[in-house]
């Protein structure tokens, strides 16, 4: 009977799982309000690509799969916090299952993976080194102020894409 906001505290201990049964008793049972969130995108709310990359996840998850949530805000405060993630991350960061966390270039794969085709075809991007996805990555959020300025206004979510922004 726990919500997600209630657990997400825990999510850090290595053997954190949750039962095939219990996945399904949530998704099918729990008001919709209340089920687990498989797809949770923490963004900079203050960056400008950052803003329109949301915008753009917003038309392209026609699934309504994927939620959001500002770096800033209270929700992303616990996996800030996580000793998994690297010092001073300004960076997208993907949780999958409330267990699952990605940053950087990985983070990004992720998340179109989730999208439909043909965007979940950009996972591909998966086969190149690491550590090439991540130099490409740091560059373009090291200048991502230069080229996108800082976001001062954002538009309006509709009534249906409130719901997956989360505090």
């Amino acid at each position: 009977n726990q919500s997600w906001i209630s657990i997400s505290s825990s999510l850090y201990s290595k053997n954190v799982f949750i039962p095939w049964w219990i996945a399904v008793w949530e998704y099918c049972f729990k008001p919709y309000g209340e089920r687990m969130i498989k797809h949770l995108v923490l963004y900079d709310a203050k960056c400008g690509l950052c803003q329109h990359s949301v915008q753009w996840l917003l038309r392209k998850d026609k699934k309504q799969e994927l939620y959001f949530a500002p770096l800033q805000g209270e929700t992303a405060k616990p996996f800030l916090q996580s000793s998994q993630l690297p010092d001073n991350l300004d960076s997208i960061v993907y949780i999958r299952e409330q267990s699952e966390i990605f940053w950087y270039s990985s983070a990004v794969l992720q998340v179109v993976r989730v999208l439909s085709f043909p965007w979940s075809g950009l996972y591909l991007g998966w086969y190149v080194p690491r550590f090439l996805r991540d130099v490409v990555y740091k560059w373009v959020a090291a200048n991502r102020l230069y080229f996108f300025g800082e976001a001062d206004a954002c538009r309006l979510p509709t009534s249906q894409e409130t719901s997956r922004f989360l505090p």
